[in-house]
């Protein structure tokens, strides 16, 4: 199993008149015998993976068979989100888990959130240097 591996913050034009940079990872999404590699940002602040709600149908994904749940940023505006399962695969790691993930109108292809991202790898934010780094959390014997 790899130990750290070292990723760069990504180019972001968050908002029209603004560039950003941000921990971006691309990871393969799977769901149905798809698979689609997507960029996620990696977002301590956001409680679940959650995917953008146009990507439902390219997964053959109907989101009426789906879980209908309330979803809310920081600021605290509710929209209407989709609860399915899906498996993310992290390349560099040749790892891949199932975790819960809410289709939602969000701005950008996915969001890596708390559960179950973080509980599969640690993560150390370096702004000040534009990176971030992942590492496998072990599994206990």
């Amino acid at each position: 199993m790899p130990g750290w591996i070292i990723y760069p913050y990504i180019r972001w034009n968050f908002k029209e008149d603004s560039v950003e940079y941000r921990p971006v990872l691309t990871v393969k999404v799977i769901s149905n015998g798809i698979e689609i590699p997507l960029d996620g940002l990696v977002d301590s602040g956001c409680e679940t993976c959650m995917i953008h709600i146009d990507l439902a149908s390219a997964f053959e994904i109907d989101l009426t068979q789906c879980t209908k749940i309330g979803v809310g940023g920081v600021g605290g505006q509710g929209s209407v989100g989709y609860l399915t399962t899906v498996k993310i695969c992290v390349d560099e790691f040749d790892h891949e888990f199932e975790t819960p993930i809410i289709f939602a109108d969000i701005p950008t292809q996915l969001l890596l959130g708390q559960t179950d991202f973080f509980t599969q790898f640690r993560i150390l934010f370096e702004r000040d240097q534009a990176r971030f780094q992942l590492s496998r959390v072990p599994k206990l014997d």
